[in-house]
């Protein structure tokens, strides 16, 4: 079920990235855009959506982590987009030389932030060289801040069933830990009855009976306790369902006079 859960939360956050990419490559007019989004785990940026780009490139792009990575670390450094009006004049790289025989002639990087971090690159690329203008680079802000929500909501729902998946074993392993000692606490009560119940037969003072008396009583609330215990580890197992019901409340005060 959580598995279900976590595959479902991944298939929502790619339906939503894939949409921004779309929207943002199409209303900036350009050809091609891309969304990375940066592995904490493996410390290195990863294409998560595509738009525009056939799947050669997709492929090829999806085996060049180091060299994506070291390519938009700039993004890191300065927290602003960066532009390039002709990819031509960048130094001869792999990622440069097939995004160049793609077609592909000017690119605009666009940070997502988050709390003064990096945490992945909205790009877009069109195949007619020259700089992008304010409004377009205005625009692609807004879709990356929009990245950036769906990113974080992603991972803190991905943290809350982390969290919830660790309540729940917590939770089962009291609820068997309060059946195990119910059940091994019982069996020494339940010899202790007996041997007051020889007593109580064989002994003829009074005051002795008295004594085994509380003795039985003792056993008595102690049988109690221990049956209120069991009930606590029925009602987490889904056993045992609570009734709410009206009662004295003098019966209960009158127990913790003794």
């Amino acid at each position: 079920m959580a598995r279900c859960r976590r595959q479902s939360t991944r298939r929502d956050l790619q339906t939503v990235l894939d949409t921004i990419v779309a929207k943002a490559t199409q209303l900036s007019g350009t050809e091609a855009g891309s969304i990375y989004v940066f592995d904490q785990t493996r410390r290195e940026f990863r294409l998560s959506a595509t738009f525009g780009m056939d799947a050669e490139i997709i492929a090829a792009k999806r085996e060049m982590h180091a060299e994506i990575s070291a390519a938009l670390g700039l993004l890191t450094e300065t927290g602003e987009p960066i532009q390039t009006p002709d990819l031509r004049e960048l130094p001869a790289t792999p990622v440069t030389d097939i995004i160049l025989r793609a077609g592909y002639r000017a690119q605009l990087l666009v940070p997502l932030l988050h709390s003064g971090g990096v945490v992945g690159a909205l790009i877009v690329r069109r195949r007619a060289p020259g700089e992008f203008v304010t409004s377009t680079i205005d625009l692609l802000r807004t879709f990356a801040a929009q990245s950036v929500l769906a990113i974080q909501n992603a991972r803190l729902f991905a943290d809350i069933e982390s969290k919830s998946r660790q309540l729940e074993l917590a939770n089962t392993a009291k609820s068997r830990f309060l059946a195990i000692a119910s059940h091994d606490l019982r069996q020494p009560l339940h010899a202790l009855g007996l041997l007051v119940a020889q007593l109580r037969t064989r002994l003829k003072s009074g005051e002795r009976t008295k004594i085994v008396e509380r003795v039985d009583a003792a056993v008595g609330e102690m049988t109690e306790m221990f049956n209120s215990l069991l009930d606590i580890s029925k009602l987490d197992a889904g056993v045992l369902t609570p009734k709410i019901v009206e009662f004295p409340v003098a019966r209960l005060l009158q127990k913790t006079e003794h």
